[in-house]
């Protein structure tokens, strides 16, 4: 973990260094989602209920925030997210969107990532969970009382084949969909260091990783 810290720090001091360099911009392109530009990258943050919006939101941020970075030999595009979740889909939809561009994920320490939350930090090329990181079970809102069995089950066996499917493509443990299952929706389980690391959520991602290698190989 403080390796994983030091390399954290590393980048910001290095991003820092660079933004002495201009001056940087903020806009507000939703009411929980800001976007900070600057000589390297792009910063957002995103706080407050996931919701189907947002991955719209977050696009937009990004394209506001792409126009930096130039002057730069290495991007450095991070999210800083501070969640209790929400929309589980559109979570989702936005973990592939930052994996795409490459985005550093942050919980902040004075923050938290819970339920869905937890799925857009697990997309980060590279995570740093220095707030607390909790999950649960998805529960399902549009159920009707006198829905079936069967029919819950559909729809719960969907989720998770849904949840399985998106963790195999960002590269993160199925352990964390088993440990999720295992807590009852209405409760929250916090996650340990070690738990962390076992599941993938912190630190660089290992293919991100060999990107990486293999381009200070051609240097």
């Amino acid at each position: 973990f403080p390796v994983t810290i030091k390399r954290f720090f590393m980048r910001v001091s290095n991003l820092l260094s660079a933004a002495l360099l201009s001056l940087a911009a903020t806009v507000c392109v939703a009411a929980k989602i800001q976007v900070k530009a600057d000589t390297c990258g792009t910063e957002i943050f995103m706080s407050g209920e996931i919701k189907a919006t947002d991955e719209d939101g977050v696009k937009k941020a990004f394209a506001y925030g792409s126009k930096s970075g130039e002057f730069c030999l290495s991007r450095f595009d991070r999210l800083r997210i501070s969640s209790d979740g929400g929309d589980l889909a559109a979570a989702m939809r936005i973990g592939e969107f930052l994996r795409r561009q490459e985005f550093t994920v942050i919980v902040p320490q004075s923050g938290s990532c819970a339920s869905a939350c937890v799925l857009i930090l697990a997309a980060g090329v590279a995570k740093f969970p220095l707030g607390e990181v909790l999950i649960h079970r998805p529960y399902f809102v549009s159920i009707s009382r006198d829905e079936s069995l069967e029919s819950i089950k559909e729809k719960r066996d969907a989720t998770t084949k849904s949840i399985g499917n998106y963790l195999l493509r960002i590269d993160v443990s199925q352990r964390l969909l088993d440990a999720m299952l295992s807590v009852e929706p209405e409760r929250l389980r916090l996650l340990s260091e070690a738990e962390l690391q076992d599941f993938r959520l912190i630190g660089d991602d290992p293919t991100f990783n060999e990107k990486e290698v293999s381009k200070k190989a051609y240097w």
